[in-house]
């Protein structure tokens, strides 16, 4: 009570603090028993490191009941369930995404890498598109990219993905089971898979699919291209997987190698 009675902070803009012909910006500052704050300045840093330097200011103040690392720890421990839950709260992933990174578009953008970022169509992008981005180009691998991140927004990932504690971390910030593997989770060098097996006959409009497919990978030297576009559930990898079981079956002499890229598990 008798820190409550005495502890004043400001709110102000433009804070600077001058040293000669120097002139410093900075988002906090201790001056004359007043912790003044700019809520600008403020804003862009994680939450980890708002608490940082308001600590910084304050730690020869008499205001701190503790050591310093201590009332950081505290102060990231508080309210833990309320700061997943906002994050839950989101009304589609890229908005929970969003949220968990504290709306800062600089992590999100340094997860999809240099060479996209620097794209002119990305650089357009509103924060929300940039979140949609990251989701397209991770996928389940989001999280686990962005660890550091949700750390310093005090939302405490788990030290290890592809747990009970990572399935429940997904889960209490809203975002599906999948999210809470790693892409780097260690695999066996070599997986047998027995087959082939027999698959259900394709349907009139995926049978039209694999029929252009098939003449596209009979088509010798020429230009071999294609992009397949279906609705969501209307069977674009069950059409290529047919394709692609049909080309290893091939007579002997045609081309029998498949090389399959993607970016899920579910997939490979």
């Amino acid at each position: 009570a008798d820190v409550r009675e005495v502890a004043r902070c400001q709110r102000v803009t433009r804070l600077r603090l001058k040293i000669g012909y120097m002139a410093q910006a900075t988002p906090c500052l201790m001056w004359d028993g007043t912790l003044h704050l700019d809520l600008e300045q403020l804003a862009p840093l994680s939450r980890a490191e708002r608490l940082r330097r308001l600590v910084v200011e304050i730690v020869t103040s008499g205001w701190l009941d503790g050591s310093p690392a201590d009332v950081l720890r505290r102060l990231g421990d508080a309210r833990l369930d309320e700061r997943r839950l906002h994050v839950a709260r989101g009304a589609a992933l890229a908005e929970r995404l969003l949220r968990a990174v504290g709306n800062r578009i600089e992590p999100l953008s340094e997860a999809l890498g240099q060479p996209l970022r620097d794209m002119e169509f990305v650089r357009q992008c509103m924060p929300r598109q940039i979140a949609e981005l990251v989701l397209a180009q991770l996928g389940p691998a989001t999280l686990t990219a962005l660890r550091d991140t949700l750390e310093d927004e005090g939302l405490q990932p788990p030290m290890r993905w592809n747990t009970a504690a990572a399935l429940a971390f997904a889960t209490s910030i809203g975002f599906p089971p999948e999210f809470a593997s790693s892409a780097e989770a260690r695999r066996e060098p070599e997986e047998f898979v027995s087959g082939p097996i027999e698959l259900p006959p394709l349907h009139d409009f995926q049978q039209e699919v694999f029929d252009g497919l098939s003449s596209l990978l009979a088509s010798g030297t020429k230009r071999r291209r294609a992009v397949i576009s279906l609705p969501t559930g209307g069977g674009k990898t069950r059409v290529t997987v047919e394709a692609a079981v049909r080309l290893v079956l091939a007579p002997e002499g045609a081309t029998r190698n498949i090389l399959w890229i993607a970016q899920t598990d579910d997939l490979c």
